[in-house]
């Protein structure tokens, strides 16, 4: 098996383009995409580059990422793209533990990055055009794909043969690899189709003609999976280097997008942009939000300033949870609000934390085609996989009719006085003040009361920490009332465009300590 063919195969007539401003792109034709990465996979192999080793692909999102994973795919080797963004320490962590064969790279990489590929990596491959001037022995990306063989070669390799590792942070900010092999992308891929063909109101307009647009980055599972689901399924594909608002409003109406994927903080930008009152959503069939928890409001502004359903998606970076939407009810309207859907194929079951079955609130676990054992150190594979079954970490609500509803991590729950408290149900109720506009909670710790509950806010209009708190004891269990409130322009984020649950809650302890510290001085 090499996953490479389900791509490059046989024609499929997709473009893929990478949108890097309003006036700069960079187009691939299927042809264009096959001849480069044929040409690359070959003098990768001759540079030494041999299968079972790791290529580190460090570039935002352009279409010669997808050249370069598309070409490890084809000899074997395991594609690593990472994002610039991560961080020196993240990527120097990254460098040291993964030790890459081959690094490709957008920008020369930070002195102490570079330190470490120095001592790990043989090949140093620059994605421009020409040779970099700062990595005088790095081949330059475009001499690669002139010369060289036209003809692609798919040797066979087990389905456990390692292809593709992503850096999933989820909401903690603590990267782990996730490793994708031969044998489970194509089976994920034969799911995914699946899941987007639920986004079409036909069965065949959103395979036949709607573009795919990301607007998340390819070092994300997800990026890359719509851009190369887009290859798969013959249809044009549009990537942006970085996420600007006007410009992925001006790049849906101008491809004719039918569905949208993004994370509800990326939404939020986008409803706060003048131009959506004026762009062409006549082809737009439905808003999908992803990622991270999306509060009704939010839900029903995208549905009022887009005019199309909005629906969320819940899925993870190790493998499909088999939990959607119907195109029925997609387009029937008659999703639940908040829901994530009822289960689409595969087994789901809610579980307790002994593992036992719960029919209406617990961890998710999942077991379908797209399961396998994800992770490179084996005590984690062992704590999350249990006889096929994969335990997600999150928990859920299901409903009489069999609809889920997201209910936060099980690691992000805390205790307070004996009380369990989610952060997210702190979250949802909040942004039921018409003055929020979103929220985060985390517990704080005090050296007096111990672990205590609080909230960033991002308030739409003046409040105050007593307003927030009367709205809590007004409508919320009263242990869940936030002993700490601090205003921000704006969440913390991360790549993904999640909200980075790690540095909300450092910020909610720096607050905490320094109102502890001026009553201090005050008393003194």
């Amino acid at each position: 098996m090499n996953v490479a063919r389900l791509f490059l195969g046989k024609s499929s007539g997709a473009t893929l383009t990478t949108v890097r401003s309003v006036r700069s792109e960079v187009v691939r034709t299927w042809e264009e995409l096959y001849a480069n990465t044929a040409a690359l996979a070959g003098n990768l192999r001759d540079l030494g580059v041999r299968a079972g080793e790791r290529i580190l692909i460090l570039s935002t999102s352009r279409v010669e990422v997808i050249e370069c994973v598309l070409a490890a795919f084809s000899i074997g080797a395991a594609a690593m793209p990472v994002g610039p963004t991560m961080g020196r320490a993240t990527l120097e962590g990254i460098v040291r533990r993964m030790r890459p064969a081959c690094c490709m790279f957008e920008d020369f990489p930070d002195p102490e990055v570079a330190q470490a590929l120095d001592e790990t990596t043989r090949l140093m491959v620059s994605l421009n055009a020409i040779k970099d001037a700062a990595a005088p022995r790095a081949h330059a990306y475009g001499d690669l794909i002139r010369t060289g063989s036209r003809t692609l070669a798919f040797p066979s390799f087990s389905d456990e043969h390692p292809a593709l590792i992503t850096h999933s942070s989820g909401s903690s900010g603590a990267p782990k690899a996730v490793v994708m092999t031969h044998g489970s992308l194509v089976r994920f891929f034969e799911y995914h189709d699946l899941v987007w063909r639920q986004y079409a109101d036909s069965s065949d307009s959103l395979v036949a003609s709607s573009a795919m647009v990301t607007g998340m980055p390819l070092n994300h599972f997800a990026g890359i999976a719509i851009s190369l689901q887009g290859i798969l399924s013959g249809r044009a594909s549009y990537m942006m280097s970085f996420f600007v608002p006007r410009v992925y409003l001006h790049l849906i109406e101008r491809t004719q997008c039918a569905a949208m994927l993004l994370a509800p903080s990326l939404y939020r930008r986008l409803l706060d942009d003048s131009y959506l009152q004026d762009m062409d959503r006549s082809a737009l069939r439905c808003c999908i939000l992803g990622g991270e928890p999306c509060p009704p409001d939010l839900i029903r502004r995208i549905e009022v300033a887009f005019g199309v359903p909005a629906v969320i998606a819940y899925s993870m970076t190790e493998c499909l949870s088999g939990i959607g939407h119907s195109r029925r009810e997609i387009f029937a309207q008659s999703v639940k609000p908040g829901s994530c859907g009822r289960q689409l194929f595969g087994e789901v079951s809610l579980r307790d934390t002994d593992g036992a079955l719960r029919d209406d609130f617990g961890e998710l676990w999942v077991r379908n085609g797209t399961v396998h054992p994800c992770y490179l150190e084996p005590e984690m594979n062992e704590a999350r996989l249990r006889d096929g079954w994969f335990r997600t970490g999150d928990l859920f609500v299901r409903d009489a009719d069999g609809n889920f509803f997201h209910r936060g991590r099980v690691d992000d729950m805390f205790i307070c006085n004996g009380k369990n408290i989610y952060p997210l149900e702190m979250e949802l109720l909040l942004q039921q003040h018409p003055g929020v506009e979103a929220a985060c909670a985390a517990p704080v710790t005090s050296q007096h009361k111990g672990t205590i509950p609080a909230v960033l806010v991002v308030a739409s209009r003046p409040l105050t920490s007593r307003d927030v708190q009367e709205h809590f004891r007004r409508n919320g269990p009263i242990h869940t009332l936030p002993q700490v409130v601090m205003f921000v322009d704006a969440l913390p984020l991360l790549g993904s465009g999640k909200v980075d649950r790690r540095q909300a809650a450092s910020l909610l302890q720096s607050r905490h300590d320094s109102q502890r510290e001026q009553v201090a001085t005050k008393r003194s």
